[in-house]
């Protein structure tokens, strides 16, 4: 089976693993520091032998602008264990989808500080817009066969996005907080 038919993981996180920085005008990857990246970038590339896929995507909102993206693909540089495809979210709907709906909602209540919960209809608005975006990003990349990895409550609504398109799809979704008892 060649690389473009075999079966692909395509790992969806809210960002992607890296940052790209703008040197003497190079543009330069720098990896991030969050444990999903450390532990999914190491076994990207000391056990990519032993699984089935055949190809590795990350999927993931870009702290970068677009032209730098760009100028990166340009220079041909090798992303490491799997490939790249970013998610361009205008800044003002990011932040209140992140530090709106995501931090200031479901963060502290999946943590049981339920008294420091503010919700408004916007930030939600935003939320599900931006989980939108995710989803329909991963639709056009998507092939039969492909294993969709959404990680973490920002993006609690991708999974059942995606599955109203391809009802046959194999999703996993990995939470990376507790999840609260009934009581929440």
């Amino acid at each position: 089976m060649d690389e473009e038919s075999g079966r692909r993981l395509i790992l969806i996180s809210n960002r992607l693993p890296f940052q790209l920085l703008e040197k003497s005008n190079k543009v330069m990857l720098r990896q991030s520091d969050g444990g999903l990246v450390t532990a999914l970038k190491s076994y990207f590339e000391h056990e990519s032998n032993r699984d089935s896929f055949t190809r590795k995507v990350w999927l993931g909102s870009a702290e970068f602008p677009e032209k730098r993206w760009d100028k990166f693909k340009q220079q041909e540089q090798d992303h490491g264990a799997f490939s790249i495809e970013p998610i361009f979210i205008d800044p003002k709907v990011y932040n209140r989808y992140y530090n709106g709906f995501c931090n200031a909602t479901l963060w502290p209540s999946f943590h049981y500080f339920t008294s420091y919960v503010i919700y408004d209809e916007e930030s939600f608005e935003k939320y599900e817009e931006v989980n939108k975006i995710f989803a329909e990003k991963l639709l056009t990349i998507y092939k039969p066969g492909d294993v969709v990895w959404v990680h973490d409550y920002q993006l609690f609504l991708v999974p059942l996005l995606i599955r109203e398109k391809v009802p046959d799809a194999t999703i996993g979704f990995f939470l990376h907080i507790p999840f609260p008892s009934y009581e929440i």
